[in-house]
């Protein structure tokens, strides 16, 4: 049985992607089972020094009795799951979009490939979503990374050693992540003390990195898979190691590989239908001071399609979804198996069975310390600097708006790159000083929707066919960029669009190449953007 579990970073956590990195160490966007299986082993051999406890630590931690499964970010408070690779959006269609606190996929925008009943369009180009974390309703996690860049210290004189300067992305501390253990109820009963609390992870973590806490949260059953008929699909939720009839690493395993001691068919898999994403990796081993052998990975995400000759038992379900390949007990071999979307050509409505919630925050003002003058302080600064931080993600979400804009209407007119198209920077500059003047009335102002505004305000689309006027079809009506930027500034404070226009002003993007450099330092990737 699986019981799932909090994380919570209290430090920024880094998971080098890979541990042989010199220079530049990339970290992992989730916690990998191995990780929290070496804590607490480390924890339970430091407590029993003698070996009384082998046979114990033998089943917990060595022989595949207890699988540690790897923990996933929190999207819309719900646990996430790594993005379908059979997912594909259309090239030029919006694929995401941005709410409140939140990103959401567009799911009438994408397509499931590994449906039987999918027709490729050969004139439409299409684009995979190959990388994230999507809940149950859709929610995108946003998983959150720093860099820090460190030294080597030479103890000898104290000072920095010559050539050992490298960088560290990390895991941003506060973000929440859901796991799992499976095991027997026995073997529960010793590890959960153990897993309760504060522990430290990753690289660094005897300086400032590291420190996590774990709480338990409230017994869930996973679903029991659904029988889909003759077509099975298996969605690799964690990575796969798979070994064939001849004991040899498959990418592209049959049916009977993945549960060899299951009484399951030979099928093999359909590469029409499947999508499979490889890696490879070479553990380092202490004991003999070097790598191991190579290891194959199917890597998460991964979509496994067979075409049965009749359909499998309830029993044969279930099996499949407790775990397939080897090497469970660090997490590998989760799958779903026959999700909601798997025979959806189009993804509708709920995308899968499987919702685990993190803890809700709890009120603890009956057990908080008297306040002072000092606390009540810093309350405030805590609070005005919450305040100032969605701002400024609202803020870089705007500028991004403003900027697709521009692309598309350069795009939907053919636009010369040496042609200037679109409002420019001075004109910007004159919405941005009616904000800094906390004029009540500058939307009016700015778009002339009050009763003796017309024809006086700052964004005339009529006589400024190269500047406000600037327009495109949205697919429902023609629209000018004018009428482009009330909308997007309807929901938006007015902080949030002055930081915005602060942002946008540091280019002229009505010029090609400003426009170009906006793209690059907002992270814009577009066609238009690279030509």
């Amino acid at each position: 049985m699986k019981r799932f579990f909090q994380v919570t970073l209290n430090d920024a956590v880094v998971l080098s992607y890979q541990a042989g990195s010199s220079h530049n160490h990339l970290c992992l966007d989730y916690i990998p089972g191995t990780t929290l299986l070496g804590a607490l082993a480390a924890q339970f051999y430091s407590q029993q020094p003698n070996n009384d406890q082998a046979a114990l630590a033998m089943d917990l931690f060595h022989n595949g009795s207890v699988r540690f499964g790897p923990c996933y970010p929190v999207a819309s408070s719900l646990l996430s799951l790594p993005m379908p690779a059979s997912w594909y959006g259309i090239k030029g269609q919006p694929v995401i979009s941005q709410k409140d606190d939140h990103a959401e996929l567009c799911t009438q925008h994408v397509s499931n490939q590994a449906s039987a009943d999918f027709r490729r369009d050969e004139l439409v180009q299409y684009q995979q979503c190959r990388d994230g974390f999507v809940s149950p309703d859709g929610a995108l996690a946003q998983v959150k990374q720093l860099w820090f860049t460190k030294t080597a210290i030479d103890e000898t004189t104290g000072k920095a050693k010559n050539s050992q300067l490298f960088n560290y992305a990390a895991l941003e501390a506060g973000q929440v992540f859901i796991g799992w253990i499976d095991c027997s109820d026995d073997h529960w009963q010793q590890l959960a003390p153990m897993l309760q609390g504060q522990h430290r992870i990753g690289r660094s973590k005897g300086s400032e990195f590291g420190r996590i806490n774990i709480t338990l949260l409230p017994d869930a059953t996973e679903p029991a898979p659904e029988c889909a008929g003759r077509q099975l699909t298996l969605w690799c939720v964690s990575d796969l190691q798979v070994l064939d009839a001849q004991g040899q690493p498959s990418y592209t395993p049959k049916l009977n590989d993945l549960l060899p001691e299951a009484d399951l068919p030979a099928v093999s898999l359909q590469p029409e239908l499947s999508f499979v994403r490889t890696r490879q990796q070479s553990l380092f081993n202490q004991k003999r001071a070097g790598a191991d052998s190579e290891q194959l990975f199917i890597q998460k995400g991964s979509v496994l399609v067979y075409r049965l000759e009749q359909p499998l038992s309830a029993h044969q379900l279930q099996q499949l979804s407790q775990g397939v390949g080897i090497n469970q007990q660090q997490g590998l071999g989760w799958v779903r198996v026959n999700p909601g979307w798997a025979t959806q050509s189009t993804l509708t409505g709920a995308l899968d069975t499987l919702r685990i919630a993190p803890l809700a925050a709890t009120n603890a003002q009956a057990d908080k310390a008297p306040e002072t003058a000092l606390i009540r302080w810093l309350q405030a600064k805590a609070g005005s600097h919450a305040v100032a931080e969605q701002n400024n993600e609202q803020a870089l979400q705007l500028v991004r708006e403003l900027v697709q804009g521009y692309l598309i209407a350069r795009r939907y007119s053919g636009i010369l790159h040496a042609q200037s198209y679109g409002p420019n920077r001075t004109q910007w500059q004159r919405v941005a000083t009616l904000l800094k003047e906390q004029d009540p009335n500058w939307r009016d102002t700015t778009f002339g929707t009050g009763s003796g505004s017309k024809g006086h305000h700052i964004a005339k689309a009529e006589n400024d066919a190269y500047g406000w006027g600037i327009s495109w079809d949205n697919g429902e009506r023609f629209i000018s960029y004018a009428s482009y930027c009330q909308a997007l500034f309807a929901s938006k404070d007015d902080a949030a669009i002055l930081r915005a226009l602060e942002l946008l002003g540091r280019y002229d993007v009505s010029n090609y190449a400003a426009l170009k450099k906006a793209c690059e330092a907002f992270n814009i990737m577009t066609e238009v953007a690279h030509d």
